[in-house]
């Protein structure tokens, strides 16, 4: 059973999605970016700031490495854990990946000023280098008009189709209020 990997800009809901997707199927969840923090006893803002994106990006890997043997769990990677092709080879190997996309202005809105993000202050230049990037990842989700409820339905019909309906867990169905 392959994993399902979220990826994408800051503020397109990988995290919300994910956890939507993980109560919608029963599978695991796993946010990068959180069990970065745990591990390095900071937050994602204070590793940038006291030591530097490059020991960010080797936390990152190492966790990429810890969870892609697992099957059958949703990981939300951070934004720019599968632009780096170490990482994308790491999750493809047992992943379906999904990058999650919003317009700039959704984008900026969902975000608004957190601390918690190290690259605020770059966002519409980081933006616009990473969107080209983006769009050569499979699976592209557009998460501006969705909730996270819809977005998650969308992804998992993708997986069910690319997995030829392996077991899932829960019926994604069962969730569906109509």
């Amino acid at each position: 059973m392959k994993n399902i990997v979220l990826t994408g800009f800051m503020g397109t809901g990988k995290t919300s999605v994910g956890r939507e997707i993980s109560r919608l199927t029963g599978f695991p969840f796993f946010d990068t970016d959180s069990l970065i923090e745990k591990r390095a006893n900071l937050s994602i803002g204070e590793i940038f700031q006291q030591q530097g994106e490059p020991h960010f990006r080797q936390l990152e890997r190492e966790i990429l490495r810890e969870l892609s043997p697992l099957l059958g769990v949703v990981i939300a990677t951070g934004g720019g854990a599968l632009l780096e092709p170490e990482n994308l080879s790491i999750v493809d190997r047992n992943g379906l990946i999904f990058c999650l996309t919003a317009d700039l202005e959704t984008i900026l809105e969902r975000i608004g000023d957190s601390p918690n993000r190290p690259l605020l202050p770059q966002v519409k230049t980081l933006y616009k280098e990473r969107e080209l990037l983006y769009q050569k990842l499979p699976h592209l989700v557009d998460t501006s008009p969705s909730t996270p409820e819809e977005t998650a339905l969308k992804i998992l019909e993708i997986y069910e189709k690319e997995c030829k309906g392996e077991n899932l867990g829960k019926r994604i169905y069962d969730a569906d209020p109509d």
